[in-house]
């Protein structure tokens, strides 16, 4: 079923913001309450930002050898490198790029690029003095261990994304999104290089110029590019190529976002949903009698269902008793998740939608659980004209074989200009639906074609639209008895 998002409508690159330790909270725990260092204009600030930039190494250096036994002062081990060891690689090679911006780690870069390295590597330092037993650490500081070597601009790419694995936004739809559109581009460049088997070393270059692209093309990545100088990008994209690599990577970008957001988004929601209920349940239920449990549910739970602008209990069922409310997780109705993240979609005006084909799809599907809901919703938002566009389109395709049959019967007998018309337009007339008369305007028109039992056994034979979406149709745009007397349509 086509379901595409739409590019052009810009809530679907609206940019999210990642929440990051204040500067009060860095002096605090990493400084002892000293200033805190991000300038390095004059001479007198920068003396000050590289000795807080080297307190900063030494957290850093206790925290690997912490929890993963690496001492960054031991010998690198590389004649090439003008460096000793990792330590001094990070001290002396960012110090160097301060004091002569033309030298070091990092030449040629503004102080943002220093202040934005200092605050990944804060960060990353005092997440690890909170959290000493996540997990995740070990795998996370061994990798960036294995980075250290990198160039400036490489290292300044490794150090930014061990940050955003750590630092993510609340959990919602536009934070999702912003993650989609990190992935699919992260994909991207790493197809480029292996088409063009663009060595490890130079692989972040390449990330760093994607993603540089997609600043100017304003679509917001979760990683948004912090605009290091990174003068090995014209190594890894050529320049006399540069047009077509970018426009291969936006051809491929906006197909990939447009087609797998819908899916994506299902399928994180659901699992959201899912997690965070057996987190808190007990017994597979969730209990009011257990009250933090209870309460920490709804609080994690509902800003993210707020975000789609969906209802909870769409997806719990309530099988409290006399004593507590208790609920169990819906497993059906999560399996039908994409049917629910397209109504929000949709509701948000950022889907391409076939009204018609998508309930449809929820009927051959079976999709027991969204059919009520999503059809309702439908049927509401719904101008009668545009059902009536994708109505006629599916009549025109597969016209009833009854109305086919009573319509070729006669062929002859029939003006000219009327056996020209397609089978909608000839069926309507059959009806005396008269586009020609003022009472005929789109709700009317519905109404006529819903009292002929052709055409609503063309819905439920033809079209296979289950009962309740029917009923809806019936219930939503039968005529009142007025329009009856006015339009006194015949019927078949």
């Amino acid at each position: 079923m086509p379901s595409n998002i739409k590019l052009t409508n810009s809530l679907v690159f609206q940019s999210v913001s990642v929440p990051v330790p204040a500067e009060k909270e860095i002096s605090a725990e990493l400084y002892e309450n000293r200033l805190y260092r991000k300038t390095c204009n004059t001479c007198q600030q920068q003396k000050k930002f590289i000795e807080q930039w080297n307190e900063l190494l030494d957290h850093f250096a206790n925290i690997v050898f912490d929890i993963i036994d690496h001492d960054l002062s031991e010998p690198i081990g590389n004649p090439a490198d003008q460096y000793l060891c990792f330590y001094d690689r990070l001290s002396r090679g960012i110090a160097d790029s301060i004091l002569d911006r033309g030298d070091g780690l990092l030449p040629r870069q503004n102080d943002d690029t220093f202040a934005s390295l200092k605050l990944f590597l804060e960060s990353i330092c005092l997440y690890c003095l909170r959290n000493p037993s996540d997990q995740r650490l070990n795998s996370m500081l061994n990798n960036l261990y294995a980075n250290l070597n990198a160039c400036g601009p490489g290292l300044f790419t490794h150090f930014q994304q061990t940050f955003f694995e750590l630092y993510h936004p609340e959990d919602g739809l536009f934070y999702w999104l912003a993650d989609l559109r990190e992935l699919i581009l992260t994909g991207i460049a790493q197809e480029y290089c292996e088409r063009n088997q663009v060595g490890p070393v130079f692989r972040p270059h390449v990330y760093t110029a994607f993603s540089q692209y997609a600043k100017t093309q304003g679509w917001h990545l979760l990683q948004e590019n912090h605009a290091v100088n990174d003068m090995m990008i014209a190594r890894v994209v050529p320049r006399e190529q540069a047009d077509v690599i970018y426009a291969d990577v936006d051809r491929k970008f906006k197909i990939k976002y447009a087609s797998e957001a819908i899916s994506y988004l299902a399928e994180r929601l659901a699992n959201f949903i899912s997690t965070i209920f057996l987190e808190k349940a007990s017994g597979r239920k969730l209990s009011s009698k257990n009250e933090h449990a209870f309460s920490q549910f709804f609080t994690q739970i509902m800003p993210v269902l707020d975000s789609f602008g969906l209802q909870l209990n769409f997806f719990l069922e309530d099988v409290s008793n006399d004593k507590h409310t208790k609920y169990v997780v819906c497993r059906k109705t999560l399996g039908e998740m994409q049917y629910f993240v397209m109504m929000s979609m949709h509701h948000l005006g950022v889907l391409e939608l076939d009204p018609l084909n998508f309930l449809v799809t929820m009927s051959v599907n079976h999709a027991r659980k969204a059919i009520p809901l999503v059809s309702k919703y439908l049927l509401d938002s719904v101008t009668p004209d545009v059902w009536l566009h994708y109505l006629k389109i599916a009549f025109n395709a597969n016209p009833p074989e009854k109305y086919v049959a009573q319509n070729s019967q006669q062929p002859t007998s029939e003006p000219r200009l009327f056996r020209s018309q397609d089978p909608f337009f000839r069926f309507s007339k059959a009806l005396g639906v008269s586009p020609r008369n003022r009472f005929w305007n789109g709700a009317n028109q519905l109404s006529a074609l819903l009292q002929s039992e052709v055409f609503v056994g063309f819905m439920r034979e033809q079209l296979k639209l289950d009962s309740v979406i029917l009923d809806g149709f019936l219930k939503k745009f039968a005529p009142s008895e007025v329009q009856e007397e006015t339009l006194g349509v015949r019927q078949r």
